[in-house]
């Protein structure tokens, strides 16, 4: 299973975008590819997203907001002639940094690295009634199949 697991990441390029605060002339937005060092942020702030949907939360940090992006592989299609598709999760702002651009900011950077640096032609996500206004201002658009899910397994 480790073999497997380890293949599996291998597979799949994965993007985290954080944004940071800093000093200058007034505070400025600064959307930057996290790092290691970023990893206790990037957790705190998942925990903010998972807080929101009814699930517990950590302790704060110096990011406001974060977002994640991965390429995923799956069978080639009309619109997608590598299989290659893009995916948006994990868009969390710290309550009081909200309304400010910074989500946006994070999703801006992820969609300018799956256009430039990937074969990604498609981009997914699922949206909070919360985001929904932001993805559709960035073209985001409901497919007209919804999309179903089945929880294998015991849980």
């Amino acid at each position: 299973m480790p073999d497997e697991v380890g293949e599996r990441a291998a597979r799949q390029r994965v993007r985290q975008i954080a944004v940071a605060l800093t000093d200058g002339e007034g505070l400025r937005v600064v959307a930057l590819v996290a790092t290691a060092d970023d990893v206790p942020a990037l957790v705190r702030l998942r925990g903010l997203m998972l807080a929101d949907m009814g699930v517990a939360v950590g302790p704060r940090g110096a990011r406001v907001s974060g977002a994640a992006g991965a390429c995923d592989h799956r069978a080639p299609g009309p619109s997608s002639l590598s299989g290659l598709r893009g995916h948006v999760f994990n868009v969390s702002t710290e309550p009081v940094a909200r309304r400010k651009g910074y989500a946006r900011a994070c999703t801006e950077e992820l969609l300018r690295w799956f256009a430039e640096e990937t074969e990604v032609t498609m981009v997914d996500l699922n949206a909070t009634a919360d985001g929904a206004g932001l993805y559709e201002s960035l073209g985001f658009e409901v497919p007209r199949s919804p999309t179903m899910r089945i929880r294998l397994g015991s849980s």
